[in-house]
Order: C-alpha cells, then sequence, then structure tokens
C-alpha cells in the first residue's frame, strides 16, 4: 500500500511518503513493514502478529529499525494485542 502523511515539526510543513507490506506466512501469522521517506527523512519500520482466533491478536512492533539521523520516530519496540468486540 502507498500512503501519505503529513506533520508539522517545529511549525514547518513536513510531507512524507509511505510504503507498506504485509505479507502472510502461515494461516494465523504475518509480517508487516512500512517505511516513510521524506526530503530529510528515511525510517524503516517491521513488525509481526500472530492471530489466535479470528478477533484476538498479538502483535509486535519494531519502529526506526536502522536509527537513521532524522526519523519520525525513536528506535522503539512495542507490544500489544488486539481484540475486536464481538458485541
Amino acid at each position: 500500500t502507498f500512503g501519505f502523511l503529513a506533520d508539522f515539526p517545529n511549525s514547518k510543513f513536513r510531507p512524507l511518503g509511505m510504503l507498506g507490506v504485509e505479507a502472510p506466512l502461515a494461516d494465523t501469522f504475518f509480517l508487516t513493514s512500512d517505511l516513510m521517506a521524506g526530503e530529510t527523512l528515511f525510517q524503516l519500520n517491521v513488525g509481526a502478529r500472530i492471530y489466535f482466533s479470528p478477533i484476538f491478536s498479538l502483535n509486535f512492533s519494531a519502529l526506526n529499525i536502522l536509527d537513521g539521523g532524522v526519523t519520525k520516530d525513536p528506535r522503539t519496540a512495542l507490544l500489544g494485542f488486539s481484540w475486536a468486540n464481538p458485541f
């Protein structure tokens, strides 16, 4: 997928292009990745998602894995879950 993101660091407009991929490796295991790039910014994020049921998954994300010079986020690891309320 392709997208557009704009933010305003130090009250300046900064447009960024985004490119993302979600690749299924099995019925319940997906690898994810996205890239953000602008004039001076370059950031690569990766992740994984494991589905335990159609409405519950465990998510892992690693932001800014290349730890470049100008980035949107600091190098960060995130662990979480997603649950869709069936009601």
